[in-house]
């Protein structure tokens, strides 16, 4: 990394017990303004945004990890800020960014209160904004030739690339405030979030470049301003299956569209971040009052998809009673219901005071 950062190292030669290797420092355009770059050292290869701030001759620079999958993670030891060398200011975002700070006494952790520091990093910020912004355009208009020059894998895509952008700048709690940063491993998550001048906000605010995280039909990619509802309870867990089975009923999609639901953990970022939207959780109890609605009818899909039958019966439902009523759910979700047997009891409280109680699988249905 130190001959990426640097820019005027193009050979690194080790000699060890007699043996000498040399590692070529070689780097090529990705965008037509030469601000994204595929620098390799070795048999290492970076994703590289360079940076040219105004007021210094050498640009900053922005750099990921790439392996033949895409965006991959920097050792811890390499992440958080270099001044040409690294600083002791490491980060929980596995990326490394280098540009001409100024560091305190020791000459290894960054002043934060000196307003110099926070000069260049909103700098560095809009102009990482305007790299990421050539290079999603780049990758959405001639994908299959940007992956060839990076040699990624064959089941490489777009979608796959932003997600795991996406995950390598959300691995922890977005930093809105810079008066809020408690270190400056922390400037990381600053420049990528700033409420003012962060580069992945501006992203994902012009393009859609946040991963639902969902499965089927609601496999999107979706603008900041596109995320309205996200899982929540037993839907977050997608392990147990009881998504992708809602995620068939029509109901489901009418109520809470692809393309603008999302994961649990996608959902509560956007939130923290303060995307500029109101995030609705989307929970069971939700789905399953969407589907009953106020005929209380269920679909053909609801009530018998695929060959285990998914059954809701209902019995005594009256919204308008004063005293809750009662609907009783026979649901088979894969790794919750089992042929025969009584499921686990989730007893839940709907929004309209009716008590739902998804009580298993009656033998009689299967």
């Amino acid at each position: 990394m130190l001959a990426v950062f640097s820019r005027q190292i193009r050979t690194v030669i080790f000699q060890y017990d007699g043996t000498v290797t040399a590692w070529a420092n070689m780097e090529v355009f990705l965008t037509v303004s030469a601000r994204v770059t595929h620098a390799r050292v070795g048999s290492q290869g970076f994703l590289c945004f360079r940076c040219r701030l105004p007021f210094d001759q050498h640009p900053a620079a922005v750099l990921f990890q790439l392996t033949s999958t895409g965006i991959s993670q920097l050792p811890p030891e390499l992440t958080g800020l270099w001044i040409t060398v690294p600083t002791a200011e490491r980060s929980e975002l596995r990326w490394a960014v280098n540009a001409p700070f100024k560091p305190d006494a020791g000459r290894q952790r960054l002043a934060l209160s000196n307003p110099e520091n926070r000069r260049i990093a909103e700098s560095l910020a809009r102009i990482w904004e305007e790299g990421l912004l050539e290079l999603f355009e780049e990758t959405r208009t001639r994908w299959a030739s940007f992956a060839e020059q990076l040699n990624l894998h064959a089941d490489a895509s777009h979608h796959s690339w932003w997600s795991q952008i996406w995950r390598e700048t959300t691995r922890s709690r977005p930093r809105l405030e810079w008066d809020g940063i408690p270190d400056g491993g922390q400037v990381l998550n600053w420049l990528a979030w700033s409420s003012t001048v962060g580069a992945m906000r501006r992203l994902v605010q012009h393009h859609p470049g946040i991963p639902s995280e969902l499965p089927g039909p609601f496999l999107k990619m979706l603008k900041a301003q596109d995320v309205q509802f996200c899982l929540s309870g037993l839907l977050a867990d997608l392990g147990n299956g009881c998504f992708d089975r809602v995620a068939q009923w029509e109901s489901t999609q009418r109520a809470f569209p692809p393309g603008k639901t999302v994961g649990a953990t996608t959902g509560d970022f956007c939130r923290e971040a303060n995307l500029g939207v109101n995030v609705l959780s989307v929970t069971l109890e939700l789905v399953l009052g969407s589907e009953l609605g106020p005929q209380r009818q269920v679909s053909p899909v609801a009530g018998g998809c695929g060959p285990r039958p998914c059954v809701i019966s209902t019995t005594d439902l009256s919204l308008k009673a004063k005293r809750p009523s009662v609907i009783t759910a026979s649901i088979l979700f894969p790794g919750i219901g089992t042929c025969g047997r009584l499921s686990r009891l989730y007893p839940l409280r709907s929004r309209f005071g009716v008590k739902l109680f998804p009580i298993g699988i009656f033998p009689g249905h299967m």
